[in-house]
């Protein structure tokens, strides 16, 4: 709970609990954190809409991009 609260006052906007999923409850149970500013939360969302994925798919950089990775990959078995 220490650690939670220490890293939403550092400015986070959530804490992950990775190594131990199963104290979830003890955490919220706990946390004494302001509630979040419904702006901030609102900008959280991200974007609305999708990037056009054929205008990715047919992008230079994309295609450089995905060769790089079939052939790290070829090189990592």
């Amino acid at each position: 709970v220490e650690r939670g609260e220490a890293a939403l006052a550092a400015g986070c906007d959530m804490v992950l609990l990775c190594n131990a999923p199963g104290s979830a409850g003890a955490l919220l149970a706990g946390l004494k954190a302001p509630a979040m500013n419904p702006g901030r939360a609102e900008a959280m969302r991200g974007e609305r809409s999708l990037p056009d994925l054929r205008a990715l798919g047919q992008s230079a950089r994309f295609a450089q991009a995905k060769a790089e990775l079939m052939r790290f990959n070829a090189t990592a078995v």
